[in-house]
């Protein structure tokens, strides 16, 4: 089996790889096998698997892997250094991905593995390297495209974006780093908005990663869960009014409310379900984000779903918050206006529910 790691038919190597616990059992002699192979191989699918087998090792040998990705993106190895194929210059392992186009799958695999290897070493174990690869990721989304999306959905996936008292680092951690990308995302397609030479394939990029990160958001805070039981009745929310639930609230607000100045529809509509949920912790605060996330003009006000869903947080305030509504000047000015965006795009919902208001006060 050992024989077959150097055989010419990428079948053969990669059968082996999968096998490597069992030609070398021991840790270290199994981390420097993974090392020898993982420094040759060409396969994106191959070293996919290789990289899988270090997860194995990172409980017992964090440091000793660690080095190893350290090594790796030292020496260009694609994607520990590079996002994609398509990104920078183009390195050996680079070209060898560019050459395989129709081998999407297993560069997508590539990815998915690099990534979950990198973040259980930074968040998990705090190793150094991994900590320095990850950080870059998120300081500069757009050009670690691939790396950072499937980052932030291996966050949700680690459990480490639901607060968790006795793993606090970790959740800290994770919230840092998508405030890192959010920010940058943030200035950056306002930058591509307002600026004379927008560059349409960086906007692009740059939307797509904001929606994946206010996705996350959505159900990693319960929104998803909320919807999904709407309509079974009235029941206890799992979360609800809980030091966990307010523990995320306090995280997630500044990314919400970053997310809150990129008026894209998607994006905007699901900040906003996010926020309706959260709405209990904080219901001034919430209100006031959602009315920034919604100005006048924007093409979200001509959405079916966000009438919809404006109109039912409204009634809720109304309906919950009425003291807050009647007694607080910003948040019923900001109330108005929410009603008053949709009512200038010609729903009816909308102007039914203006015209209505006056009676909500007596």
């Amino acid at each position: 089996m050992r024989q077959q790691l150097t055989d010419p038919h990428p079948v053969n190597r990669m059968l082996a790889a999968q096998a490597l616990q069992l030609i070398e059992p021991a840790g270290p002699s199994r981390l420097a096998l993974a090392r020898q192979r993982l420094l040759a191989e060409p396969d994106a699918h191959i070293r996919a698997v290789l990289v899988f087998q270090l997860m194995s090792l990172v409980a017992e040998h964090a440091a000793a892997v660690d080095g190893l990705v350290a090594e790796l993106d030292s020496s260009g190895s694609w994607p520990f250094a590079s996002t994609s194929p398509a990104h920078g210059a183009t390195t050996a392992d680079e070209q060898s991905a560019v050459e395989n186009d129709d081998d999407t799958l297993a560069n997508q695999e590539l990815v998915q593995a690099t990534v979950l290897l990198v973040l259980r070493l930074a968040i998990r174990h705090q190793q150094a390297a991994a900590i320095r690869i990850v950080h870059r990721w998120f300081t500069d989304p757009v050009d670690h495209a691939d790396l950072v999306h499937a980052a932030v959905d291996q966050l949700r996936k680690l459990g480490v974006l639901v607060p968790d008292r006795e793993d606090s680092t970790a959740t800290g951690t994770a919230f840092a780093l998508l405030s890192e990308a959010t920010g940058q995302l943030a200035t950056m397609i306002e930058a591509q908005r307002s600026g004379q030479e927008r560059d349409d394939a960086v906007l692009r990029t740059a939307l797509e990663l904001a929606d994946t990160v206010v996705d996350q958001l959505y159900f990693a805070s319960g929104a998803f869960g909320e919807r999904r039981t709407a309509t079974s009745g009235p029941q206890e929310q799992a979360g609800s009014s809980s030091p966990t639930g307010r523990a995320f609230f306090d995280l997630a607000m500044p990314l919400l409310d970053q997310l809150a100045q990129i008026h894209h529809p998607r994006i905007t509509h699901r900040l906003v379900e996010t926020l309706a949920h959260l709405a209990e912790y904080d219901p001034k605060r919430v209100l006031l984000t959602v009315h920034r996330a919604v100005p006048p003009g924007e093409d979200y006000t001509y959405e079916p779903l966000a009438v919809g869903l404006i109109v039912r947080l409204v009634q809720r305030y109304l309906a919950e918050n009425r003291e807050l509504v009647t007694t607080d000047e910003d948040v019923l000015t900001a109330l108005r206006e929410l009603i008053e965006v949709f009512v200038r795009a010609g729903w009816l919902e909308a102007i039914t529910l203006a015209y209505q208001l006056p009676d909500a006060f007596r």
